[in-house]
């Protein structure tokens, strides 16, 4: 082959990434929502937590209080609220259930993508770039268990927190602050990045106060009111709890090898190295300094942040999102920054040095490729899990279920707290609340308030590992409730979550008093 016809074909080559490129991130986003349309509409709970979430959400509907002293019947998950009032509007125009905050989180992982191109546009005016970004960011959905679209509080959490950003960036510190508190009062883990983020106006001292300043203010006022609202309870459930839960530092290994390193490798090395070209300028103006110091602490501050509460018990890699669309972000920056410094080598090497990168996202596109079969529901699953939701409707009286893992109102059953929730509590607060709490679940079990109990396993034996706050109450269930009574076929336990990365805790088996009482009718 001629040597002049090299270059043609160099260029030809790289032209072609880069449409296939584009083609394989809009594949991503299209395919997230293809995904979501299916599942938005999918009637029972798709991750363990959503009929909590929906609970939450019916309480603001029906003008209880949010936050109340721990019992039986109900108990908050460990967040602030923004995310429930909002699934509560929209639930005046799609009805009381799991569909508008499905929507909400739908509507929310929109605005992430947008933002995301936005910052990478705005700062390189490179649209494939930042197309890139939002396109990785769409194509790690398997990657963090499919939690884009479920009704959880994280997606409207991320969209606040990269607005804020946004902002901060732009030198708006006041408006970052009050973007900030909307992130907080959605989920509080906004604390630790709001204070780095805005500190790093740490050479413009005017600016640094205001936004730090307000976003305190707008906190404390916040907090302050919901909390006498609530009568000291939000304060109980967003601050005290979170404070006490059990930290497993064998997880720290965890988030960086299989969190990080694992998923996105490819991204962590171009990332790596246009941070060190744009490191290599010789001459920094104030500007410039300013700017390095909001990469920096906005990096430290979501690493920070998502690492601590990937250390907590509960911590599943949700909390990784944040960081998650950050290194998208820095990544459509440091790409750019390589595909311009490779403009500017020897005419022998630019082609080359562009096409090294392009291959590299390629390989970073290839490595997140999932089968999105695994997370919609087929019909069959959707027959299946009606017919065991009838059957447990047609079970009489009450039913206690082991980790809401039904929605109770689903089947026309009373509804009681959540068992994620309840240990939560447990676990966390040795004090008056949670002995209250320890003293009324036992006797509830002892009086055998309840029909039935429906849960994966025998009462007496959940949850083997944390029996030095559990023991109690779990042998309360199993003594009260020893006779056992299969109710769900094997197909029928698979039919509850189509998320194979969901933890598998499905109701199988009703627990009764004694032999021969509470079948379901015919």
């Amino acid at each position: 082959m001629p040597e002049s016809k090299l270059p043609e074909l160099a260029e030809l080559a790289k032209r072609g990434l880069i449409f296939l490129l584009s083609l394989l991130a809009l594949g991503f986003v299209g395919l997230f929502y293809a995904i979501a349309l299916k599942r938005v509409t999918f009637p029972y709970m798709l991750e363990w937590s959503e009929g909590g979430v929906l609970d939450m959400m019916r309480r603001i509907v029906h003008h209880q209080q949010l936050y109340v002293a721990p019992s039986k019947d109900f108990v908050p998950f460990m967040y602030t609220p923004i995310y429930y009032y909002l699934g509560a509007v929209l639930s005046h125009f799609t009805g009381v259930g799991l569909v508008p905050l499905r929507v909400l989180s739908i509507v929310a992982t929109t605005g992430c993508f947008v933002v995301i191109f936005h910052l990478v546009r705005r700062d390189t005016g490179d649209r494939f770039s930042a197309w890139m970004a939002c396109g990785v960011f769409a194509a790690l959905y398997a990657q963090t268990n499919a939690w884009f679209d479920l009704a959880r509080v994280d997606m409207l959490y991320l969209f606040f927190l990269l607005l804020a950003i946004g902002l901060a960036e732009r030198g708006l510190p006041v408006w970052a602050a009050i973007v900030f508190a909307v992130a907080f009062q959605t989920k509080q883990t906004a604390l630790a990045v709001a204070v780095l983020v805005l500190a790093h106006e740490i050479g413009r001292p005017r600016k640094l106060i205001a936004g730090l300043g307000t976003f305190g203010l707008a906190v404390g006022l916040s907090s302050w009111l919901i909390d006498r609202q609530n009568h000291g309870w939000y304060r109980y459930y967003t601050a005290f709890l979170p404070s006490r839960q059990a930290w497993l530092r064998e997880k720290f290994a965890l988030f960086w090898l299989r969190d990080l390193i694992d998923p996105l490798g490819v991204l962590l090395l171009v990332t790596a190295l246009g941070t060190a070209l744009y490191f290599s300028k010789s001459s920094r103006g104030t500007e410039d300094r300013r700017r390095m110091y909001f990469f920096l602490f906005t990096t430290v501050g979501l690493t920070v942040s998502s690492l601590s509460s990937r250390l907590h018990l509960g911590g599943s890699n949700n909390v990784t999102l944040p960081l998650y669309a950050w290194l998208c972000v820095l990544f459509g920056l440091s790409l750019h920054k390589i595909l311009s410094s490779a403009k500017q080598a020897p005419a022998n090497l630019s082609v080359p040095l562009q096409l090294a990168a392009l291959v590299a996202c390629l390989l970073q596109f290839s490595h997140l490729i999932y089968s999105p079969g695994s997370f919609v529901p087929t019909a069959a699953q959707r027959a299946d899990a009606t017919d065991a939701l009838n059957r447990v409707s047609a079970l009489p009286g009450k039913i206690f279920v082991m980790h809401h893992v039904i929605d109770a109102g689903s089947a026309g059953k009373e509804g009681f707290a959540g068992s994620m929730a309840i240990w939560d509590v447990l676990r966390a607060d040795h004090g008056e609340a949670g002995q209250r709490l320890k003293a009324e679940l036992i006797a509830s079990f002892q009086n055998k308030e309840y029909d039935g109990i429906l849960c994966d396993r025998s009462p007496s034996t959940m949850f083997p590992e944390e029996q030095d706050y559990l023991g109690e109450v779990t042998a309360a269930a199993g003594a009260a409730y020893p006779m056992q009574s299969r109710i769900l076929s094997v197909p029928e336990e698979a039919a509850f979550y189509a998320n194979p990365s969901t933890p598998q805790i499905k109701p199988q088996f009703l627990y009764v008093p004694r032999a021969g009482v509470l079948q379901p009718k015919e």
